[in-house]
């Protein structure tokens, strides 16, 4: 009995972070009002251990047919002993019995052509720099952005349940402004907007207890703080199956 239970336990041993995740999955996901096509197409977005107390933790993207769910996150954190004790579940139930549509009407240039008219700049050609098969394109800048123009197709689920959208990533030149939107893939219609760059402006009196010389420049400061477009919502596009 001895030497079963210290096979057991070097077999425990050897089990990886990930593997132990995916089995809580595996045999939670019912709990959590999930069916199995909700979690079998899901991907690892991130994952990681944290150094100073041997904390794993990984965050799952949900899919349908290959396609992410906007913000649809399922994170599990792990001790150093291999213990689950936290789940975060955003995962959408019954997922394939909401979605809208697998087939985009609009193309991914004609959602970067509505977030252009959107913002009320003058429109240019696009010019195609590359594509991931039909889920990512990349548009050259040209000279209406500082950076070249993203469109991705995802779910967006809302109101009017989980509708196809295509993601454009969207940064005007002069300007601080890194639009993210979220388009509709069959009406056109702006789903969702988020600038990921947020504004600080220092009001006058705000440096009272230093010299003069920066209070008068607290009327004049005015700073953007930009976040990252490749580190959010980014899945790894590695399907591990339950």
């Amino acid at each position: 009995m001895l030497a079963a239970l210290l096979t057991g336990t070097a077999a425990f041993a050897q089990q990886r972070p990930l593997d132990i995740a995916l089995e809580h999955v595996r045999t939670h996901y019912a709990d959590w009002n999930l069916t199995s096509q909700d979690v079998e197409d899901m991907v690892v977005s991130d994952q990681y251990t944290d150094k100073s107390t041997g904390i794993f933790r990984v965050y799952f993207t949900q899919q349908y047919q290959g396609v992410p769910v906007y913000n649809a996150i399922l994170n599990l954190s792990i001790t150093k002993d291999g213990k689950v004790f936290h789940v975060g579940k955003r995962f959408v139930p019954e997922l394939a019995s909401k979605v809208n549509s697998t087939l985009p009407a609009l193309t991914a240039e004609d959602a970067v052509r509505k977030v252009i008219a959107h913002l009320e700049l003058a429109s240019e050609p696009l010019q195609l720099v590359r594509k991931e098969g039909e889920l990512e394109f990349v548009f050259a800048k040209g000279n209406l952005t500082i950076r070249d123009i993203k469109a991705k197709l995802r779910y967006h689920v809302g109101k009017q349940g989980v509708q196809l959208a295509w993601n454009v990533e969207f940064a005007p030149k002069k300007s601080s402004d890194q639009w993210s939107m979220l388009v509709d893939a069959a009406s056109g219609e702006i789903l969702r907007k988020d600038n990921w760059t947020t504004y600080c402006k220092l009001e006058p009196g705000m440096f009272r207890h230093v010299d003069g010389g920066s209070n008068e420049a607290a009327h004049h400061v005015h700073e953007a703080v930009t976040y990252d477009f490749s580190l959010v919502n980014e899945p790894l596009y590695n399907v591990w199956p339950l």
